[in-house]
């Protein structure tokens, strides 16, 4: 099956999605359209804990099949409480509208209800609208929408691990396959365009319009991937690298390839967040949207395995390395604090140092003996006329939530895919077998904490 047929069933499944979704999108029309403001206006306000929760109210009662599909059918399993209320949705509203005191019986409430011609077993829920020891309607929304939050990331997270071992697969398949006579042109600034139309989007249309966005975005991707990236890739693979410019090639293709895939991720993330209207979350996306693109970058200072190695690069001071990897270590200081330490050759040259990773078990990024890697990290002069060494750092993503809208939505993918597991500063080139690209899906680290 190639890439672009399996954008094409994803790309379906997300349109079945908003299209579940419409009814919930739809209900501030229905709230609008109440001949009855006193009734309506009271059904607003009881759904204290979140705006999003009127909406829910609104749709649900006709929706049962889209709340299903928009939790991949976990939610078909939903308590007795909110099945009353699918069932009982439009007496609950007129019910919030009466005045009921706290402290009256449950008997003069169902009394009351009736003869407003109203069903007397929604009184728990009225009871439950205002009383923080009795769940009610809002308390089981929220409930079942935080279970849709994490069936929907769940879901996210084993279509990006695929997407992962189908760009790996389609990979190895085109480096062991006929090579195309020229060298495929990849568009170095898709992902840039990409992001830039959904945070104008955002700004002008909202969440609906940012969906439909992220799924035209999800079919340039996976274009992009199948036929440009990954052969363009596949001809830079090199069983050994002879100068830097080849291994510099290979690292900066694989990095474009590890973009893509993360923004895959990112956009059916932000399509997610546009069509189900959990408290805050299209909210919060539109509010990111104000935010510049991109922070402004600094560019590190580049300097050589011999810089590092001769002590020449100052102590402390924040650099990066091209270079091949030797050999990969790991220990364990202590029980759960493994050292990771690859031992760094120049490209064409002779010249060692040694590069550690404290804390974390590094292979899992694919940099592994045999790739071209660029990394980052701090210098540390060498005693006693010892070689210095490198310390690879970490990128601060969280920190940097707020500073741009690619941060941002860095920040909020973290959780379902990050481009680099563990957000170290490593970028390697991609190689061919087992042992490689696809080792954050091997050893289970394609997001934070998985």
């Amino acid at each position: 099956m190639t890439l672009i047929n399996v954008a094409g069933r994803r790309a379906e499944r997300l349109r079945a999605y908003q299209a579940a979704a419409q009814a919930v999108r739809a209900a501030n029309k229905t709230i609008k359209n109440m001949e009855d403001e006193e009734i309506a206006a009271p059904l607003v306000q009881a759904a204290s804990t979140g705006k999003w929760s009127t909406k829910v109210l609104s749709s649900i009662k006709d929706q049962q099949t889209a709340l299903r599909v928009l939790s991949h059918g976990e939610l078909a399993q939903a308590s007795e409480q909110l099945e009353n209320v699918w069932r009982f949705l439009p007496d609950l509203g007129l019910a919030r509208a009466v005045p009921f005191s706290k402290t009256i019986s449950k008997e003069t409430v169902e009394t009351q209800l009736r003869e407003k011609g109203l069903d007397p077993k929604i009184s728990k829920f009225v009871f439950g609208a205002r009383s923080k020891k009795l769940p009610g309607i809002d308390t089981g929304l929220q409930t079942a929408t935080n279970t849709c939050k994490d069936n929907w990331e769940a879901i996210i997270r084993r279509d990006s691990q695929l997407s992962l071992a189908l760009a790996v697969t389609g990979f190895n398949a085109a480096v062991s396959g006929s090579q195309p006579s020229t060298q495929p042109e990849i568009s170095e600034t898709l992902s840039k365009e990409i992001l830039e139309n959904v945070r104008k989007v955002l700004g002008t249309e909202g969440p609906a319009g940012a969906a439909n966005t992220a799924e035209w975005g999800l079919l340039q991707i996976s274009k992009e991937l199948s036929t440009k990236a990954i052969p363009a890739a596949a001809q830079l693979f090199r069983s050994e690298y002879p100068d830097a410019k080849t291994a510099a090639a290979a690292v900066k293709i694989s990095s474009h390839l590890r973009e893509l895939l993360w923004l895959s991720a990112t956009l059916k993330l932000i399509s997610w967040k546009c069509a189900w209207p959990q408290s805050g979350e299209a909210a919060a996306l539109v509010k990111a949207a104000s935010f510049p693109l991109a922070k402004k970058e600094t560019a590190t200072p580049r300097v050589t395995v011999a810089a590092i190695a001769k002590n020449t690069c100052g102590s402390g001071k924040e650099v990066e390395v091209l270079a091949i990897v030797e050999k990969v270590e790991i220990r364990h200081e202590t029980k759960n604090k493994p050292v990771t330490t690859f031992t760094l050759r120049e490209p064409g040259k002779q010249d060692l140092v040694v590069a550690t990773v404290p804390g974390f078990k590094a292979d899992v990024t694919g940099a592994v003996a045999g790739t071209a890697v660029l990394l980052t990290g701090s210098c540390k002069a060498g005693a006693a006329g010892k070689p210095g060494t490198l310390q690879v750092t970490r990128e601060s993503i969280m920190k940097q939530r707020d500073v741009s809208f690619t941060d941002y939505l860095k920040a909020e993918t973290y959780r379902v895919y990050s481009a680099v597991p563990h957000a170290l500063c490593i970028q390697s080139s991609w190689i061919t077998g087992v042992d490689g690209p696809l080792n954050p899906f091997r050893y289970g680290v394609t997001a934070q904490g998985r």
